[in-house]
């Protein structure tokens, strides 16, 4: 996903089927969200993610079917801090 053309305004839209909660763990298609180990798994594969691209991925599944603006996006994971879009292309790339 290409995100560092897009306005500040822009949308990122959700995808494919939503996905299934139960509990702190969130399943879509053969991935797995465990939001209390803070780790994602492709069926029992661990997948390593470092920490901004966990809370892009939390933020974007806990908002399923609904469009995230950058700016939620960005104020969602990095909070008040002064960023670049080149931090959520990182972290999204």
């Amino acid at each position: 996903m290409d995100v560092s053309s897009r306005q500040d305004d822009s949308e990122i839209e959700h995808f494919g089927p939503d996905p299934e909660r139960l509990g702190s763990l969130f399943k879509f298609g053969s991935f797995s969200l465990d939001l209390q180990k803070h780790a994602l798994f492709r069926d029992t594969e661990r997948i390593h993610l470092t920490s901004k691209p966990l809370q892009v991925l939390e933020t974007l599944v806990r908002r399923p079917g609904e469009r995230v603006s950058k700016s939620d996006l960005m104020r969602a994971v990095w909070g008040g801090e002064f960023v670049t879009d080149d931090v959520l292309v990182q972290a999204v790339g």
